[in-house]
């Protein structure tokens, strides 16, 4: 009985280790926005996850299903831009910008965790209740979440990610998104 037990438990360290190795299927597109951002995407989904609000985890969902393409583009004048097709085979395209200069190891993927989460608040992916304030509340929440969890890790001298802070922080954020970003239901541009 004890070899059973033994064996059982092998067998599922050994599956268990598979699966957190391999990850999930990632189409050619992804691999390849993961590779010039050098940010995990795995990472990011595990922090929309983490944070649970429905359309955080409808993100990660469809990102796992396959129905989601992440372009990289450097000139890009927007933070995030979500372009989603309807029908029974609907598409998301979403946009990153370029990531600060400041942003290095582990904070390439925290800061795309943020900007996923502003995404899957704007009204193009579907959040038609939410309001500027909440659509850029996310990305503050999920910096706040990380200089708390990951000290030392966050891209620093960033202006608009220590200005947002302090007015996440202070309970100000209205002030810095009326003065600093432009939401629109697609993207979200912050100055």
């Amino acid at each position: 009985m004890r070899k059973v037990r033994y064996a059982v438990f092998v067998f599922a360290a050994v599956a268990l280790l598979g699966a957190c190795v391999t990850g999930p299927p990632m189409s050619e597109e992804n691999a390849a926005f993961q590779q010039e951002t050098e940010a995990s995407l795995g990472f990011a989904l595990r922090g929309l996850f983490s944070l649970g609000p429905p359309e955080f985890e409808q993100l990660a969902d469809e990102v796992l299903a396959g129905t989601v393409t992440f372009v990289y583009d450097t000139t890009a004048s927007a933070i995030v831009q979500v372009a989603r097709s309807e029908g029974e085979n609907a598409q998301t395209t979403i946009t990153v910008g370029t990531f600060p200069e400041q942003a290095e190891g582990a904070g390439r993927s925290m800061y795309l965790t943020a900007v996923l989460a502003m995404g899957a608040r704007t009204q193009a992916f579907g959040a038609t209740e939410a309001s500027e304030v909440e659509v850029v509340s996310a990305f503050f929440e999920f910096m706040d979440a990380y200089r708390e969890g990951y000290p030392g890790q966050l891209p620093e001298g960033v202006a608009f990610i220590d200005d947002g802070l302090e007015a996440f922080d202070a309970g100000n954020l209205d002030g810095f998104v009326s003065d600093r970003t432009v939401v629109e239901a697609d993207r979200v541009t912050i100055q």
